[in-house]
């Protein structure tokens, strides 16, 4: 865990690394430390945006979308936050990049958002990055687990994920195979982005000097139809043992190809993939049994927290203003999580300003609603990544069931 420091301190240190790293607008800017106010905040509202793939190869994403517009509407029937309402405008960027990005800059130049909060899917939240920065936008929360988010505070000040990233799920995956599977020949398939190299980078050099081998690799585009030549060729490739660094689309293809096949590997699922729902129903619920993840929030499934408040909670947000997304999915339990922290942040910003916000983001020590027992969101001046921290869960064809202990990991 990061050395703590006031958030004070921290507003200070952004300013200075703005200042070291050139960002900002030429000209005034939009926000400087000190104002009595930013975009998109007065003493009754906060307005956030957001962009999300409704439609296109990702379109799985869109219920992160739908959880946080339940959770902002519990927040705000109980009175919102110090008074203020949240209102969330999102756009749909198809999983573009460069749709996202005009998407965005509607958000911000037209819409005048205080922040953009939880946008799903790496390839457009890495090209909004720097326009973000530069206009001195919180990009608060990525719903993404590129290490990109936490691993540069100084070059992107306003930039934060949320989610475990990659390199570090990567990590766990191979320290679970090592203890579970030390002479397993492993296929992967991957997708030929940042999403799928960042978990290699974690997963990979986490093998080395062990009797686990990767005998193949094989990776797809998000605009290709289908991955079962990918898939063939893995198993032709004598692996015994599958991981899958994928989108759920492609996820589901892959499950459901290697049953077709006949191919019984034991199957190692990353996390963004794991819905029941989007992911495994596709696939053919026989096909996934067995299958491994990890997880960082409770399944409402659980019968262990069938009496757990915050699982309560939830379950009586979503039957009210989501009623059409699947409680168990990741995704709505992902979005859930992270708007909590959120909410936790806006509650600590000292000042209605965006350099306030970002002040709190990096100095956060929280237990957020839905996360797993003993896993907080944590940040500081230096760690931009809040959760770093996963347990191993394995599908038994209904639900999953949590195994060991929780693994702590690291992108550093």
């Amino acid at each position: 865990m990061s050395m703590r420091f006031s958030r004070a301190a921290i507003a200070a240190l952004m300013v200075a690394a703005l200042s070291a790293a050139g960002c900002g607008r030429s000209g005034e800017s939009e926000t400087t430390a000190g104002e009595a106010g930013s975009p998109g905040i007065t003493d009754t509202e906060i307005k956030l945006g957001g962009t999300f793939p409704y439609s296109g190869p990702a379109s799985a994403y869109a219920t992160l979308a739908k959880s946080m517009r339940a959770h902002f509407a519990m927040v705000n029937e109980a009175g919102g936050v110090d008074g203020r309402r949240i209102t969330f405008e999102t756009l749909d960027d198809g999983y573009d990049p460069t749709r996202g990005l005009q998407a965005t800059r509607r958000l911000v130049e037209r819409d005048g958002v205080f922040a953009i909060f939880g946008t799903g899917g790496t390839p457009v939240s890495v090209a909004t990055m720097d326009y973000l920065n530069d206009r001195d936008v919180p990009q608060a929360f990525v719903t993404s687990g590129v290490s990109l988010f936490g691993a540069d505070p100084e070059r992107f000040p306003w930039s934060i994920g949320f989610a475990p990233d990659y390199v570090t799920e990567g990590r766990i995956y191979a320290a679970w195979l090592k203890r579970e599977h030390p002479d397993a020949k492993v296929g992967i398939l991957y997708q030929n982005d940042a999403l799928g190299k960042d978990y290699l980078a974690g997963f990979e050099p986490a093998l080395e000097g062990s009797g686990v081998k990767v005998v193949d690799k094989q990776s797809y585009e998000v605009t290709d139809p289908s991955v079962a030549s990918q898939v063939s060729r893995l198993k032709s490739a004598g692996a015994d043992t599958l991981v899958l660094f994928t989108t759920p689309k492609f996820a589901a293809q892959a499950i459901a190809e290697k049953h077709d096949l006949g191919w019984d590997p034991t199957v190692v699922l990353d996390s963004i993939s794991s819905s029941p729902g989007q992911t495994l129903e596709p696939a053919g619920l026989d096909a996934a049994r067995g299958l491994v993840t990890a997880a960082y929030y409770k399944d409402p499934n659980n019968p262990r927290f069938s009496g757990d408040a915050d699982v309560k909670a939830y379950l009586e947000a979503m039957r009210r203003w989501a009623p059409d997304v699947a409680v168990d999915d990741p995704f709505a339990l992902i979005a859930w999580a992270e708007t909590a922290t959120l909410i936790e942040t806006l509650k600590q910003m000292e000042e209605p300003t965006r350099e306030s916000f970002m002040a709190a983001a990096r100095d956060l020590d929280v237990a957020s609603s839905m996360l797993l027992p003993g896993i907080r969101a944590t940040t500081g001046p230096d760690d931009g990544y809040p959760l770093q921290a996963m347990q191993i869960a394995r599908f038994d064809g209904r639900t999953y069931d949590l195994e060991g202990e929780i693994i702590e990991g690291t992108a550093r």
